[in-house]
């Protein structure tokens, strides 16, 4: 079990990117499926800390979630 770490883009953001994290651990085995899934997301600013970014993401039932608030330019 892991908590992935990693960045989206974020459209008309007052920084181009968001930091994002796994609310909870999801299986090692899932890691690769959860990467391709933020890879293909992105936002619309504004965004607040702990907004969720993609629900049950890989099948895991974990949210991906942001880990800072970025505002609208």
């Amino acid at each position: 079990m892991r908590t992935v770490t990693s960045s989206v883009p974020v459209k008309n953001g007052v920084i181009p990117m968001v930091s994002v994290k796994t609310a909870a651990d999801i299986p090692k085995g899932k890691i690769l499926e959860c990467m391709e899934a933020i890879h293909t997301a992105a936002v619309q600013a504004p965004v607040h800390l702990g907004d969720i970014i993609l629900a049950d993401i890989a099948g895991t039932g974990v949210d991906l979630v942001a880990t800072k608030t970025v505002g609208r330019r």
